[in-house]
């Protein structure tokens, strides 16, 4: 997808960076020792109509992107999406940087390896970092060896697909939104464990639970 990029950026008459910009979306620095997270709030003014459609355009047009070839992205559409029926100045800043991002990096690749076909998850979550005392989950879901081939694993393989998800209730805690995360990456890969068991591709136990059932039986099999 070479082209799209570019061409999505001249439909909106973009303006390139005085600066090249290598993150496509705002971060909070990280305050050791802290004991309390708040929620983050904006208190910015809501765009008008017009400025309102160019945001829901922007998230409509790149979330096709990110979800073929870029997922880097998808946090950034995932806060741009969560405010685009009512859009604030912020909203309209964190496209700005978005574009911009795309502006310096617009060819983006995947690659993948040749693998046994055996389905991974790698689980995150980020606590209170969208407006509401919400908080996300995001999930890579690759493609590797078996546990028992070697090498056991191929690093890095590219991803079949990502999941980036705001959870509905709020989270008390991190490690709640942690759980919370896991239990939506868990409902997502049914399904998509299913398909490559239907296409040939038997999928082992996850290795921690192989090793948790041997825990339980062999004592009592003594």
């Amino acid at each position: 997808m070479a082209d799209y990029v570019p061409k999505a950026l001249a439909k909106f008459k973009h303006t390139p960076p005085h600066l090249p910009q290598h993150a496509p979306h705002a971060w909070t620095a990280p305050v050791y020792g802290q004991k309390t997270q708040h929620a983050t709030e904006d208190h910015s003014p809501f765009l008008d109509k017009d400025e309102t459609t160019r945001v829901q355009a922007i998230s409509g047009t790149f979330l096709y992107y990110a979800r073929a070839v870029d997922p880097t992205i998808l946090p950034a559409l995932n806060e741009i999406s969560n405010q685009q029926s009512k859009p604030t100045e912020k909203t309209a800043k964190a496209c700005k940087q978005l574009i911009d991002y795309l502006f310096t990096h617009p060819k983006a690749v995947i690659r993948y390896y040749a693998s046994d076909m055996v389905l991974s998850l790698i689980s995150d979550a980020a606590y209170l970092v969208l407006p509401d005392a919400r908080s996300r989950c995001a999930t890579l879901y690759t493609l590797s060896n078996a546990p028992t081939s070697k090498p056991p694993s191929i690093n890095p393989n590219g991803p079949v697909h990502v999941l980036v998800k705001t959870i509905r209730g709020v989270p008390a805690s991190a490690s709640e939104a942690e759980t919370g995360g896991i239990f939506i990456s868990a409902q997502e890969v049914v399904p998509i464990l299913n398909t490559f068991i239907e296409l040939g591709h038997p999928q082992p136990p996850p290795p921690r639970a192989h090793l948790l059932k041997q825990t339980i039986l062999l004592p009592m099999t003594f």
